[in-house]
């Protein structure tokens, strides 16, 4: 994938994630509904993030009107591809930047394996039994109670006897709730996501979620409250916790407890959810759909300009057309795909130093007329990107050799041709 295509898939995700992220906390942050949230969260997250790769598949799906480029009608020349390595004198700051950016992205790839293998560690090397129907793994670290999957690890050493039947209980509610999936999701999209400030709010405030539906659940199985609330306050402060279980967290400890002591959300809750889904969704594909140079369509085209014809009777010295009897010729070529003249450019291009170095690249729609005489004229930007990548196409075009030019009834005839050119850093 190119370097700065990349870099607009990111860039879009992010603002999808700050979208998803002030819909939350604008009209959700105080609903106590938390499957709901919970739902809303996650699927955000998961369409901010994967909806800059779906949105142009979308739209490519879409009638042939919608997703072409309009440009004259003409002759389409397949694509020249100028490829470039990025220049080595001065500083690539793109480069650079993608350089941490990778870097950084396989720290966090590590650390995430490091905390898979340290809860595999203890699955492998702990106690096992079976509590109330969890499976409860028993070790000596000094970690505070969490749930991973199936499994509730403790340290018995650390635990009341009298507590015990809260923690169990707590861990089951995440276990059966299968909170550590988010998190695996989370975890896997913090490596990518990992600069995005609201993406850390987002896996935060999901967080919060999980321990305050653990809590609810555990509430409603006629624990009594008070003396469930006496228990986290006292299990809250112990460890270090594992950034991958659900654990009891100090930080959280006084949200929880006024969270409990909170009433529910009645009424208004299903029709805050429904606006707030409608806006993500409609926010997150305006971002991804957003205009870039991911439109790949090159050869539907309209017309647009006047004094242009395809066949005609009787041919005129200012008439262009688009298909004559007999195609201009470039170098004695007789290939429908203009090898020959695609060779030329590919030998004659040259990926502008300026660009390079500001790591800019895209696709440049170039449109010419061959002329009665074979000569190349009238060459024009349809689409541009930079204007030294502008340029760069119209100085090759306009030094193109001579054309064997085309021709309607015996008569020679102006004739147009558009093609794109991408250029490309590698």
């Amino acid at each position: 994938m190119e370097t700065t295509t990349f870099l607009s898939l990111l860039i879009k995700s992010s603002v999808a994630l700050l979208a998803v992220w002030a819909i939350w906390f604008i009209s959700l942050r105080r609903i106590n509904r938390f499957s709901l949230v919970r739902t809303f969260l996650l699927m955000g997250t998961v369409l901010a993030v994967l909806s800059p790769m779906i949105s142009p598949m979308l739209v490519n799906s879409l009638p042939q009107s919608v997703a072409t480029i309009t440009l004259p009608f003409s002759i389409s020349i397949p694509e020249v591809v100028v490829n470039q390595s990025v220049v080595s004198n001065g500083v690539n700051w793109m480069k650079i930047l993608m350089s941490v950016y990778i870097m950084v992205s396989l720290f966090f790839l590590i650390r995430f394996l490091i905390q898979l293998v340290k809860i595999f560690s203890l699955v492998i090397k702990g106690k096992q039994s079976k509590m109330d129907g969890v499976k409860v793994i028993e070790h000596e670290k000094n970690i505070p109670p969490f749930s991973f999957f199936g499994y509730c690890f403790i340290n018995p050493n650390e635990i009341p006897s009298d507590k015990m039947d809260v923690i169990i209980g707590h861990e089951s509610a995440h276990i059966r709730r299968h909170h550590s999936a988010d998190i695996i999701l989370l975890e896997t999209i913090g490596i990518f996501q990992w600069f995005n400030p609201f993406f850390w709010m987002i896996r935060k405030a999901i967080v919060e979620i999980h321990e305050y539906q653990a809590d609810e659940m555990v509430v409603i199985s006629n624990y009594n409250q008070h003396s469930y609330m006496d228990s986290i306050v006292s299990l809250a402060f112990s460890g270090i916790a594992l950034s991958l279980g659900n654990n009891f967290n100090k930080s959280l400890t006084l949200k929880r407890l006024a969270m409990m002591n909170t009433k529910k959300v009645g009424k208004f809750a299903i029709p805050a959810l429904v606006l707030s889904i409608v806006i993500a969704v409609g926010t997150i594909f305006t971002i991804s759909c957003s205009k870039s140079n991911d439109i790949e369509a090159q050869s539907e085209t309209v017309v647009t300009a006047k004094n242009l014809s395809t066949v005609a009777d009787k041919p005129d010295d200012d008439t262009i057309y688009a298909i004559v009897e007999e195609m201009p010729v470039f170098d004695n070529d007789e290939s429908k795909e203009f090898d020959k003249f695609r060779q030329y450019l590919a030998k004659n291009l040259r990926y502008p130093e300026e660009a390079a170095k500001k790591g800019i690249e895209g696709r440049v729609y170039v449109s010419f007329v061959v002329d009665t005489e074979g000569n190349v004229t009238k060459v024009k930007i349809e689409r541009g990107v930079e204007p030294a990548l502008d340029n760069e196409a119209i100085r090759v075009i306009q030094s193109s050799p001579q054309w064997q030019p085309g021709k309607q009834r015996g008569e020679n005839v102006n004739v147009r041709f558009t093609f794109p050119i991408t250029f490309s850093l590698q």
